[in-house]
């Protein structure tokens, strides 16, 4: 075997699963010209790997996230021969590097001019350094967009348009955004959800994590209106009745009519088939023992206990038929609230805020994510108690720890010092960005680990920003002066500190400037 090969072969089976290894971007849209290498490759490929990327307001982290999936849906497109829409990144060339199962595909798009108005590009694939063709590409099963920011950057496709990407956040359309969307949207992706012992082991984690031993996490539904739509006798002509006085009424008012309304004439322009199946399921729990009392209301309960597996079939099965009651008004906003042996339950909307997205947005990511994934997570420190920003992604990573989810990969996009802090560098790696003329790429020593690093000490040593009596500062300087007092000729170790003390933003007045003043003058003096 040559030994051009055999370093392909060796460089093909140092990843499991699905690893973004890079993307380089040239004279690029927003991005000018950057490189990001996503993985250290002799890292450790026994476990779901994890990528922080971290950098000030500006640098891009969110809109990265969209451009690569943006790139995907492309490869998607290319594949089933679809015109490829290049008006939000019409400027730019890409290197896009991915492994999945053991081949290293490579996308490269660069720009030709053809004579015409607009730009043109082409692309050269390859897959293990050989040129193939598009439709030998594979793409990973699925690319989840994680947020709880109403600013979120992430793209908005209909299943038919680009059925990899699942979006997992709080906008409802790309204008509105709102917490119960984001649940509905997670129970939507539990109720699809096949059995599987990964989630339930996963939920395990949570609930004793969270919550505390002998109690679980359900999704649960209210009736609407019990007595008139839960008799056990509703068809669809008294349904019909309900909604045609409605819209009577809303038509002499002059006035937009319901949600509910438009839900109710779509269902039954599709043939009534659907409607029919809704009708026979409310029946069904008016006649059943599904329906739970509540003391005081008039209402009755409907609960799925997520860790029981008949459960989770029973909603999956009648997911549909839920769905609609739902849009017709006949149930309630669903919730996920957390019930306990003796039948006391509170709901997460009811806990911190950061206790409600963090629970909310785990349960998602389990219902979503399949063997050989993309998970692009942005900002999560969002409501997060500091003390679970350090643990953040150690603990999602032990909740994504069975063999189902260990191929795949966890793009992070933080301000956070703290999500920094928690870092394992055998299965991790942590990106810098800084803004100064463009976005650029701050280096970092390779194959760093930043688990169980202080505060103090990641933001001096990744975010370069100093805390008042910073301890790690102090070291350097103590260090740095008595190496120029004792005539130490170490010039690597000296130009080490002064880059880190050249990073830190200028203050008028400071002593600190005299310091490196005289440190780099006596490094000039040594080499």
């Amino acid at each position: 075997m040559k030994k051009e090969e055999l370093e392909i072969k060796n460089e093909r089976f140092k990843y499991k699963g699905f690893k973004l290894i890079s993307l380089e971007l040239t004279n690029f849209t927003f991005f000018g010209n950057i490189k990001y290498d996503f993985v250290d490759k002799d890292d450790k490929q026994d476990k779901i790997y994890s990528t922080v990327i971290i950098g000030p307001n500006g640098t891009r982290k969110s809109l990265l996230f969209n451009l690569i999936i943006y790139i995907f849906k492309c490869i998607s497109d290319l594949k089933e021969n679809k015109e490829i829409d290049y008006k939000k990144y019409i400027k730019g060339d890409f290197h896009l590097t991915y492994a999945l199962e053991n081949e290293i595909y490579e996308i490269v798009r660069t720009h030709s001019t053809d004579g015409k108005k607009h730009n043109q590009y082409g692309y050269a694939l390859s897959i293990n350094k050989k040129k193939k063709e598009i439709k030998d590409f594979e793409l990973p099963l699925t690319i989840i967009g994680n947020s709880i920011n109403i600013t979120d950057k992430f793209p908005f496709y209909k299943e038919k348009e680009f059925d990899r990407f699942q979006y997992l956040g709080i906008k409802y359309n790309p204008q509105s955004a709102s917490t119960k969307s984001y649940i509905k949207k997670t129970i939507d992706y539990v109720a699809k959800l096949s059995f599987s012992e990964s989630f339930l082991n996963g939920l395990k984690l949570i609930t004793e994590t969270f919550i505390g031993k002998n109690k679980t996490i359900c999704i649960s539904y209210k009736t609407v209106n019990y007595k008139r739509f839960y008799d056990g006798n509703l068809n669809t002509k008294s349904l019909d009745e309900f909604f045609v006085d409605i819209e009577k009424r809303f038509k002499e008012r002059q006035k937009t009519p319901p949600f509910k309304l438009n839900t109710y004439n779509g269902l039954k322009s599709k043939g009534g088939t659907e409607l029919q199946a809704a009708v026979d399921y409310c029946n069904f729990l008016a006649k059943s023992s599904e329906l739970i009392k509540i003391d005081g209301s008039s209402s009755k309960l409907l609960k799925f206990n997520l860790s029981k597996k008949e459960d989770l079939e029973r909603l999956k099965l009648n997911g549909e038929a839920i769905n609609n009651l739902y849009s017709l008004n006949l149930l309630y906003d669903p919730k996920i609230e957390i019930f306990s042996v003796d039948g006391d339950e509170y709901s997460l909307e009811d806990s911190s805020s950061g206790e409600h997205n963090l629970i909310t947005s785990l349960i998602g990511l389990m219902a979503t994510i399949k063997p050989d994934s993309l998970l692009l997570i942005d900002e999560p420190e969002i409501s997060l108690h500091p003390n679970w920003q350090m643990k953040y992604v150690s603990f999602l990573k032990d909740v994504l720890a069975s063999d189902t989810y260990n191929t795949s990969h966890i793009l992070i996009a933080s301000h956070s010092h703290f999500i920094v802090s928690d870092l394992e560098g055998d299965s991790s790696k942590v990106i810098g960005l800084s803004k100064g003329e463009g976005i650029e790429v701050i280096p970092l020593a390779k194959n760093l680990n930043t688990f169980g690093w202080s505060a103090e000490d990641v933001l001096y040593n990744i975010f370069n920003v100093r805390s008042p009596l910073n301890y790690y500062l102090q070291a350097d300087l103590t260090e740095l002066l008595g190496m120029i007092a004792n005539n130490i000729k170490d010039s690597e170790k000296i130009g080490a500190i002064l880059n880190k003390l050249n990073a830190l933003p200028k203050r008028e007045n400071d002593p600190l400037q005299e310091i490196i003043v005289e440190a780099t003058e006596y490094l000039s003096s040594i080499q």
